[in-house]
């Protein structure tokens, strides 16, 4: 009878540890598959990161501003983007070596306040009235009045601001 129960055993126990070891092989394998996918998710997630994000002002500002210039006949310069609302002006001129202050020129303050919904925004020239004046924000530009840009050259010329200093 012991011999028996003996047998039975040490049959189980062969048994268990075939299936261990299977079991082992197994997820040797699978470990060896998940190493090599963590490696491929790593340099993804590199590649992802090194992906480089559309830059809205070489995307709209850049060729808007050039556009407006072949219009115009004149040079541009930015100058900006400043403060919370990434204020920039764009100005037009007829020499890039005089100084804005010592030329004519012609100018647009733009805000890439809607760049998710499509839109830019242009600063109208006038300010807030009422009980928000001498608000914390206005060194921000937080007092001027924006509204959405044109979508035409022809209309946002329009709006630009003429600086006659000659």
């Amino acid at each position: 009878m012991l011999k028996e129960l003996m047998d039975s055993y040490l049959n189980s126990l062969k048994d268990f540890n075939e299936k261990r070891n299977h079991a082992q092989v197994v997820i040797d394998k699978e470990q060896g598959r998940l190493e090599k996918l963590q490696k491929k998710i790593d340099k993804m997630k590199h590649n992802l990161y090194e992906m480089p994000h559309p830059n809205w002002f070489d995307s709209i500002f850049n060729p808007l501003a050039e556009a407006l210039s072949q219009k115009l006949n004149k040079k541009y310069d930015f100058y900006g983007p400043f403060g919370l609302r990434n204020e920039t002006t764009i100005y037009f001129m007829e020499n890039l070596n005089i100084s804005i202050c010592n030329q004519d020129t012609w100018s647009i303050t733009l805000y890439p306040g809607g760049l998710g919904d499509g839109i830019i925004y242009y600063q109208t020239g006038e300010t807030k009235d009422g009980k928000d004046r001498n608000h914390v924000t206005d060194p921000n530009g937080f007092n001027m009045l924006i509204a959405p840009l044109p979508d035409s050259i022809e209309e946002i010329e329009k709006l630009l601001v003429h600086s006659k200093k000659s």
